[in-house]
């Protein structure tokens, strides 16, 4: 049975540390490790343009960095990825520190040993994937597999700051169905599910990969177009979503396949143009939103900005 081989990348200046912890991985049998060594931060960021992996191993005093402030450097160009912290004699102080900063563990240099190592790997990696999969629940809606409400509002926050640093636009977009009620009321709930169900897959199927969606509650769904340059653009967007949300559902009951289509009230407001701020861009879309579905729910519209 084949598997992935693993690609280890260690960041230490010390060339027989390297060499070192390099051989007692590639010394494995089975030939699960692929390893690179990097000699500082600066390297690593250029590296990162071109390459990923699964694990780091990193020593906390560089050429161009050190202490902790390696660790803090390393994660801002890895992101998620685990690290693991390989410290020097009399540093445990120091590696119990990292792990509290977010390194999986650490190992003392004087400590470091084939068996050791692999182990140290093997259990990071799999604490790892067990939060992911805490974290991917924790922010998915399981009943349409998109973002929930929580995933959204950190979106939500992350594009802010990006927006802000790089001078973009981008559009807060918050979808409510029109027609869904009566289907739970007249075929029940599990109908319903369905609707949401097949929306879900729609939407993660058929909108730009660029934007974010996401369930919000209920029948409540919500965006954020990215990328925007002109509120020409965002409206042709908006109205390619309508398409999806207008689309046939499908739904089975005792056998049976009843054809069922909604319709949507959509509200939007931009950022920088509507507001500067996540809260003050919610409230805007949430009022043109209920706006266009007061003023008629049985068809699909939208309203934009102030």
């Amino acid at each position: 049975m084949g598997f992935r081989q693993l690609k280890v990348l260690v960041v230490d200046d010390n060339e027989e540390d390297c060499h070192l912890t390099k051989r007692y991985l590639l010394e494995d049998e089975k030939g699960r490790y692929f390893v690179e060594t990097l000699d500082s931060i600066r390297a690593l960021r250029e590296l990162a343009k071109s390459d990923s992996f699964d694990i780091v191993l990193l020593d906390l005093n560089l050429l161009d960095v050190s202490g902790l402030d390696t660790l803090l450097q390393c994660r801002q160009v890895v992101g998620g990825l685990p690290i693991i912290v390989i410290t020097g004699i009399n540093d445990e102080a120091l590696g119990e520190k990292a792990v509290q900063l977010g390194a999986q563990d650490y190992i003392p240099k004087d400590e470091l040993n084939a068996p050791l190592l692999k182990r140290t790997i093997r259990l990071a990696l799999e604490r790892h994937l067990l939060m992911e999969a805490l974290t991917e629940k924790a922010f998915k809606d399981e009943l349409t597999l998109l973002p929930n409400r929580r995933a959204f509002k950190e979106r939500l926050a992350n594009t802010l700051v990006t927006a802000q640093k790089n001078d973009e636009s981008f559009a807060v977009v918050l979808f409510d169905l029109n027609g869904f009620k009566p289907i739970n009321d007249e075929y029940g709930h599990d109908a319903g599910d369905q609707v949401l169900s097949q929306l879900g897959a729609k939407l993660r199927m058929n909108t730009r990969r660029r934007d974010f969606f996401a369930r919000i509650g209920g029948d409540e769904f919500s965006a954020i177009i990215t990328s925007l340059y002109s509120i020409d653009q965002l409206q042709r967007v908006i109205r390619n979503n309508i398409l999806i949300f207008e689309s046939e559902f499908y739904i089975i009951i005792d056998d049976q396949i009843i054809t069922k289509t909604l319709t949507v009230s959509i509200g939007a407001a931009m950022y920088p143009l509507d507001g500067q701020e996540g809260k003050e861009l919610l409230k805007l879309a949430d009022q043109n939103m209920y706006d266009v579905k007061r003023k008629n729910s049985s068809e699909s519209d939208f309203k934009i900005g102030k």
